[in-house]
């Protein structure tokens, strides 16, 4: 499903693969389809604008049938209202993903290649953010999940220059991590929390050193070099605005 969707987009663009999805017949595959190719127009295409376009009708499809699923009758036998709440949490599961992906997208901190954040990307990926925060809460994901959810939440609030605001949810972030044990998590809203701090602060020394600390942490174990990079790629972008 996923070629199909993809050679539609191509020839009609993202509103001929939305209107050829919508006339599919299994919930599930649909629901996947979109992320898969949300994800293929960034990492492929770097083409922003349909990663949104195929990322908000993503998500509308899947919480629209949540919903329905969870209260209205999706179908009936023998008169009884047939309703599946699993489907409904998987959908809604789906829609938590497509926010989280769109959230972070539409975020300049990565200085992605070929990626151009304007401002109503940008506005769309915060409100993406909250909406992945709210379903991470809603289907009780559990600490990583939720520390990822106010990392996300703060990256928008770093981007928008709420340096306080961006602190405190770095802090929360870091707070889920260590809570679910997710030591490098922790280390990175850490990090990112004091880069926050040191963008209030150009000049402090205390602060640069604190932060070359995390860094250092972060570096020795296994996935933390990648990490040490969001740090420092963060820091550059925002550093020379």
């Amino acid at each position: 499903m996923k070629d199909t969707a993809l050679s539609l987009l191509a020839e009609r663009g993202p509103l001929g693969a939305i209107e050829w999805l919508s006339r599919q017949s299994d919930p599930t595959t649909i629901a996947s389809t979109y992320s898969e190719v949300l994800t293929h127009q960034y990492w492929v295409a770097h083409d922003l604008a349909s990663v949104i376009q195929i990322g908000l009708a993503g998500i509308q499809f899947c919480l629209n049938l949540a919903h329905k699923y969870s209260v209205d009758v999706a179908g009936q036998v023998d008169g009884r209202k047939l309703t599946s709440p699993s489907l409904a949490e998987s959908l809604k599961g789906t829609a938590k993903g497509l926010s989280y992906n769109i959230g972070s997208f539409c975020w300049p901190g990565w200085d992605e290649p070929g990626i151009v954040v304007d401002s109503t990307a940008l506005a769309i990926g915060r409100d993406a953010a909250g909406l992945n925060l709210r379903l991470a809460l809603e289907l009780d994901k559990g600490d990583i999940p939720l520390s990822r959810a106010h990392w996300l939440i703060a990256a928008h609030e770093l981007a928008a220059e709420n340096l306080e605001a961006a602190r405190t949810s770095f802090d929360e972030g870091a707070r889920c991590a260590a809570m679910g044990n997710a030591i490098e998590e922790q280390l990175l809203c850490k990090g990112f929390s004091l880069l926050a701090r040191r963008l209030q602060s150009v000049d402090n020394a205390e602060l640069q050193t604190e932060l070359d600390g995390i860094r250092e942490r972060l570096s020795k174990t296994a996935n933390g070099p990648a990490l040490v990079q969001q740090i420092d790629t963060a820091e550059r972008v925002f550093l020379r605005r």
